[in-house]
């Protein structure tokens, strides 16, 4: 049983359980018992390879296709099951991130050499892993709606996104199945609107898909699909989807908020409105199933090495909780106050409230 007043317990006790995860770096799990490896199990229900589960990097030379090594990745889906932990699987396949070996491959083998892969590795976790990203962006990042400049693209379009999840199906029948893009959180823009076109056409043509990860990495100074999505916006998303019969949940959840004017206290705070208005809405569509934080302290997040540094997690440096973790947690709870964070805070419902509304998104 989760500790009570944790987010695990906080997501299990939910009339509809979903799953609250994080991304992780096996490393850090055994590098720090005490802090990175004692919060894991205790605040998530589930766990999501940043790294480890991905094409390339299963791969003992990306120049080959030859050669497998499950060792740290079969290592991290052994701890999950130890602490109960689901595993949520994190891709099959991302166009941009191909292994280098099948960059030149001629049309037919790289179509090939990809099915190999997916059901390799999903023979390979065959009833241990309850759901993948089988596809990871296969839209361009930069908002038009086109499709990458990949090689899958070149040779096939977007023919080979349903190739993958049929391949993924014969392999697992009983895995859950997602496509994962970044930016798609809201209904309205350029490339949330062509990526709903092609599943709407998957789902149509009786491709095996049965949910979408919207990728939650938003900026909260920001404006346009990576600024905080509108409520309605997001709201309609969900609910054109569940019309399709397909889940969603964010699967990569992070909140910058270095571009916010004001000190660390209110950047933050910035942050926790950001959360609390995204997972408040969410959670009230009964086609959303969960959420995956990427990462759970600043100490290890990407976004400090890719943007700059900033506090874009529920614990900071040190592993103490912050504002984030309160609006997660107070939205888990059903916006009843109840829960208190890990450090023995006041009640989540009071801190909320010290938010004000100027920083909560515009409806």
């Amino acid at each position: 049983m989760a500790e009570a007043g944790t987010l695990r317990a906080l997501a299990d006790a939910r009339a509809r359980p979903v799953h609250v995860g994080a991304a992780v770096w096996p490393d850090h799990i055994y590098n720090e018992p005490d802090t990175y490896g004692t919060i894991l199990p205790r605040e998530f229900n589930s766990i999501t390879l940043e790294a480890h589960h991905k094409w390339d990097h299963l791969l003992v030379d990306q120049r080959t296709a030859a050669v497998y090594n499950w060792e740290i990745a079969d290592r991290t889906v052994e701890y999950a099951e130890q602490h109960r932990m689901a595993v949520k699987g994190h891709t099959l396949c991302w166009p941009e991130h191909l292994p280098e070996f099948a960059k030149a491959l001629s049309k037919a083998k790289l179509r090939e050499a990809l099915l190999d892969h997916i059901n390799q590795t999903m023979r390979h976790y065959l009833g241990r892993v309850a759901s993948w990203d089988v596809v990871n962006e296969s839209f361009a990042s930069n908002g038009s709606g086109r499709p990458t400049n990949s090689a899958l693209a070149t040779h096939f379009g977007d023919e080979y996104v349903k190739d993958a999840f049929v391949a993924a199906h014969q392999a697992d029948p009983n895995c859950k199945l997602l496509y994962n893009d970044c930016t798609i959180m809201a209904a309205g823009f350029r490339k949330s609107e062509a990526v709903y076109r092609m599943v709407e056409g998957l789902v149509k043509s009786g491709t095996p898909i049965n949910g979408i990860g919207f990728q939650g990495h938003i900026d909260a100074a920001g404006g346009g699909e990576w600024g905080p999505p509108k409520p309605a916006a997001l709201r309609t998303n969900i609910r054109r989807y569940k019309k399709l019969g397909l889940s969603c949940n964010i699967s990569e959840m992070d909140v910058r908020c270095s571009g916010v004017i004001g000190n660390e206290a209110v950047r933050d705070k910035a942050a926790a409105a950001v959360y609390s208005t995204v997972l408040s809405t969410c959670l009230a569509e009964p086609n959303f199933d969960g959420v995956t934080f990427w990462g759970f302290t600043d100490k290890h997040s990407w976004i400090n090495g890719f943007f700059g540094p900033d506090r874009p997690l529920l614990y900071d440096d040190n592993y103490r909780p912050k504002a984030q973790y309160d609006a997660v947690a107070n939205a888990l709870s059903g916006g009843e106050g109840q829960a208190a964070s890990a450090s023995g805070s006041s009640s989540v419902k009071g801190r909320l409230t010290q938010l004000g509304k100027k920083l909560m998104p515009k409806k």
